[in-house]
């Protein structure tokens, strides 16, 4: 059987990593937002149909990046509460492995 181990720094530096993906997502979102608006100026009404189905592809990617913002961030939220868990569960099995303890 393999043992299992956590290390309370790793997991928060896998929320460190879902955070920074979802200030990614929030950049992206914004970015893409920005080329929306050029689309219809530089290619004008002929356009308009186009404008119409990219409109609507954007607003479902920005719905797509939003939930997956949520996501990250719930996730390094619970990969810092289980960081947290395990270094007090860690703490209280030392704390009654040491009341066992025979002064030498």
């Amino acid at each position: 059987m393999t043992e299992f181990h956590v290390v309370p720094s790793h997991l928060e530096d896998l929320a460190t990593a879902q955070e920074a993906a979802a200030g990614e997502m929030a950049t992206a979102r914004t970015k893409a937002n920005e080329d929306r608006g050029m689309f219809l100026y530089e290619h004008g009404l002929v356009c308009a149909a186009t404008y119409v189905a990219y409109t609507e592809m954007e607003n479902a990617r920005n719905n797509a990046a939003e939930l997956t913002r949520q996501v990250s961030l719930a996730l390094a939220a619970n990969l810092n509460k289980a960081a947290e868990e395990y270094r007090k569960a860690d703490a209280a099995i030392a704390e009654n492995l040491d009341k066992q303890m025979l002064p030498r």
